[in-house]
C-alpha cells in the first residue's frame, strides 16, 4: 500500500486510500527523516490542518534531534564499542530513547487529539519512515468513551460501540 500511497499523492503530498490517509515523506532536504506538512484532502473537514501540521512539525523535530550527531553522540558510539557493544545490553542508545520518545509522543497525541476525532496516527516506524498513516477508526471513539466513563467501561464494555453505531460515526 505503501507504493500505491506514494503513487496516488496529490500536489499537497497527501494521498489517501479507502479509510486511510497518508503523508509522505519530504525529500526537499535529502534523506533526513522529515514528513510532509499538508493536511490531506480527505481529512480536511475531520481536523483542522494546524493540528495536523503541529503535530508533523513536532514529529519532525524529534526525528531532527534523533538523527543530530554531535559529540556526545560520538563519545556514546566509542564507549560501545569498546565495551564490545555490551553497553547497549545496560544502557539504550540515543535512537532507542529518542524512538521511545517519538512513539510516547505519537501515542500522547492519539489519546489526546486524534481518538476524540475518530482519527488514529499508525506506527511510522512499522511503516518503515516512509510516511504517516492516519486511520479513520471507529474504535478511537470507542476509546475515548470508555475513558470518559471510567470504571463504568468495564461494566458497559460495548456501551459506547452501539452509541458510535447509533449517530453513523465512522
Amino acid at each position: 500500500t505503501a507504493s500505491a500511497a506514494s503513487a496516488a499523492s496529490t500536489s499537497s503530498g497527501a494521498a489517501s486510500l479507502g479509510s486511510t490517509a497518508y503523508i509522505g515523506r519530504d525529500y526537499t532536504y535529502g534523506l533526513v527523516v522529515r514528513f510532509q506538512d499538508a493536511c490531506p484532502e480527505r481529512l480536511q473537514n475531520r481536523v483542522e490542518a494546524v493540528t495536523l501540521s503541529t503535530t508533523v512539525l513536532a514529529l519532525n523535530r524529534l526525528f531532527r534531534e534523533a538523527e543530530h550527531y554531535g559529540p556526545i553522540a560520538c563519545l556514546e558510539g566509542c564507549l560501545n564499542w569498546l565495551s564490545c557493544f555490551l553497553l547497549f545490553a545496560l544502557y539504550p542508545s540515543r535512537y532507542t530513547r529518542a524512538r521511545r520518545r517519538i512513539e510516547s509522543y505519537i501515542d500522547a497525541q492519539n489519546r489526546d487529539v486524534y481518538h476524540p476525532l475518530g482519527l488514529h496516527i499508525g506506527d511510522v516506524f512499522r511503516a518503515g519512515l516512509m510516511f504517516v498513516r492516519l486511520l479513520s477508526c471507529l474504535f478511537c471513539f470507542y476509546y475515548y468513551f470508555c475513558r470518559l466513563l471510567g470504571p463504568h467501561a468495564i461494566v458497559l464494555p460495548f456501551s459506547c460501540f452501539f452509541v458510535c453505531l447509533f449517530f453513523g460515526l465512522p
